[in-house]
Parts: structure tokens; C-alpha cells; sequence
């Protein structure tokens, strides 16, 4: 007769490792806190820009960890920096997302949400403690749910286009606001300098080929391949030095890089493959015979 053995207790699991600390963390929460303040500004987080501590105060939070987010937080950074005003840059994330109530007492003037609109009706729900609120988003799911989330506050805009990539708009916002805001002769006259312009419109315009499904560039899978390995380093918490970083992201650089990658592991591939190896016949009830692979590469 079988019998049944005692029961073994449930083990729980253990705590999942902390990798969240770039998102809604007590560190981003005390970034928040600190920009509110003039008289900590300069000490906020690693991508707050304080040139004027006594101007108003803005929040870019951008789609974390989407390329079109964080280019569009760069334009959003140089924006503030060429009229010497105050920026947070945050990204945000769906994994762990910050809270309207988040931002209650942080006296922000302007929050940007860059290529999205937030889960539910975030973005209308920040429009209670921040006088202005401007989102971007190309996708037509977004474009989808507008209508669902009721009356649009008279202080929020959506820039919802989806005949080009968020990235696009908000680089065309931010150009068009500083093209306005020129008070000052020694004002620079355009975000990017002619060199970094030419090598960031080409990553740029390889974003916008993936983000609206056309797959339309040259090589542009082989681009979107290297783009993705540049992906971990988009949290500008735990990597300050993001928006250097994709300032200099060279869309050759990257092609001939993935092109070398490609060929490396072709190589490898077809050393394995030369290997012979056995099979067994009928499980081994016929004995066993070594084989090799064939290598076939089709244009």
C-alpha cells in the first residue's frame, strides 16, 4: 500500500533583487522633492539643470525604455538649458510607475510626458497639482483611448500625431518654444549645434522608421538590432551620463558595429556546424552514425 509522505511546507520565495531604484524609488521621489526646492536645486538628480534657481520649475518624465522617450527628454534637456531654466528629467516606467500625488507638493510649473500619456488617466489626474501639462505620443493606441478618459482638462495638450514619431513633435515643439523665447543675443539660436544635429536627425530618423511600422531605411533591422544593445543605458538615474551618450550615438557607427557583430557570429556558427556529431537510429536500436551540418546561405 502507498503512502502518502508529509506534506513539505511552502517555501516563499525570495525577494526579487533591487532594480528598480531608477524608477519610483525613495532616490527619484527625493529628486522630486529637492528640485521643488531653489535652494536645493543644484542638488537634485544628475540630469537637473538649476542655471536659475529662481525660475519656475519643470518635470520631463520620458517612456522608459523607449529611444523616441529618451531623445525626446535630450531636446527637452537642451531646450532648458539654452533659456537657463530648471528641469528635472525622470523616465518613467510601467513596471513601477510614479503617482499623480507624487508631484502634490513639488510646486513644478510645467510637466512634459514624452512618447506617452501614462497608464489610466495619469496625465489628467497630474493636471491637479501642475499648472501645465503637456504629453506626446504617436501610437494610435493612445489615440484610441483619448475619447474614454472623459472631459480633457483646459490644462493639459496632448500632441498626438500619428503620421510621425513623438520624438519628431517634441523635437519640433522644443525647436519652435526656443525660436520664440530668443531674449538674450548670446541665446544659442537652435538645440544642437550643426555636427551633433546631422548625427542625431540620422538616429532619429531610423527611430521614427521602426516606431511607425514602416521599415523603410536601409538596413534599418540591422540598425534596430545595434540600437537595442544601447537600451539598458536609457535610465538617467542610474546612468547620468545618458544624454552625452546619445548626443554622440553615431547611426554608422552603430551599422558598421552590428554589420562586425553579424559576421562574428556567421563565423562561429559555421565552425560549430563543421563539428560532427552523432545520431542515434530508431533510440539507438540500430546502432549510431555521426553527421555534420551544412552551412547554406541564401542572398
Amino acid at each position: 500500500m502507498l503512502r502518502r509522505g508529509p506534506r513539505i511546507p511552502a517555501v516563499p520565495s525570495p525577494p526579487a533583487p533591487a532594480r528598480r531604484r531608477g524608477f519610483r524609488s525613495e532616490a527619484a521621489l527625493e529628486a522630486i522633492r529637492s528640485h521643488s526646492l531653489p535652494s536645493k536645486a543644484a542638488a537634485a538628480a544628475p540630469s537637473s539643470d538649476a542655471d536659475d534657481p529662481a525660475g519656475p520649475a519643470s518635470l520631463a518624465l520620458y517612456n522608459y525604455p523607449t529611444f523616441a522617450g529618451a531623445y525626446g527628454a535630450l531636446a527637452a534637456r537642451l531646450f532648458h538649458q539654452r533659456v537657463r531654466r530648471r528641469l528635472l528629467v525622470l523616465p518613467f516606467s510601467s513596471v513601477e510607475p510614479f503617482r499623480a500625488e507624487d508631484f502634490e507638493d513639488a510646486g513644478l510649473q510645467t510637466c512634459y510626458l514624452l512618447d506617452f500619456i501614462g497608464p489610466k488617466k495619469f496625465a489628467f489626474e497630474l493636471s491637479q497639482f501642475v499648472p501645465s501639462v503637456i504629453a506626446f505620443d504617436h501610437r494610435q493606441s493612445t489615440l484610441a483611448r483619448i475619447p474614454k478618459l472623459g472631459q480633457c482638462p483646459s490644462n493639459v495638450e496632448l500632441h498626438i500625431d500619428t503620421s510621425k514619431s513623438s520624438v519628431r513633435s517634441v523635437f519640433d515643439y522644443f525647436s519652435k518654444k526656443l525660436a520664440g523665447t530668443k531674449s538674450d543675443s548670446q541665446m544659442c539660436e537652435n538645440l544642437f549645434n550643426q555636427e551633433d544635429e546631422e548625427r542625431v536627425s540620422n538616429v532619429v530618423e531610423y527611430i521614427e522608421d521602426a516606431d511607425l511600422r514602416r521599415w523603410q531605411l536601409p538596413n534599418t533591422k540591422e540598425f534596430q538590432t545595434a540600437l537595442r544593445e544601447e537600451r539598458a543605458k536609457l535610465n538617467c538615474v542610474t546612468n547620468p551620463h545618458v544624454f552625452e551618450q546619445l548626443l554622440q550615438l553615431d547611426g554608422g557607427d552603430l551599422l558598421n558595429r552590428e554589420k562586425s557583430l553579424a559576421l562574428d557570429r556567421l563565423q562561429a556558427a559555421g565552425e560549430f556546424i563543421q563539428k560532427p556529431f552523432k545520431i542515434q537510429l530508431g533510440r539507438g536500436l540500430y546502432g549510431e552514425c555521426l553527421s555534420r551540418w551544412t552551412l547554406k546561405i541564401e542572398s
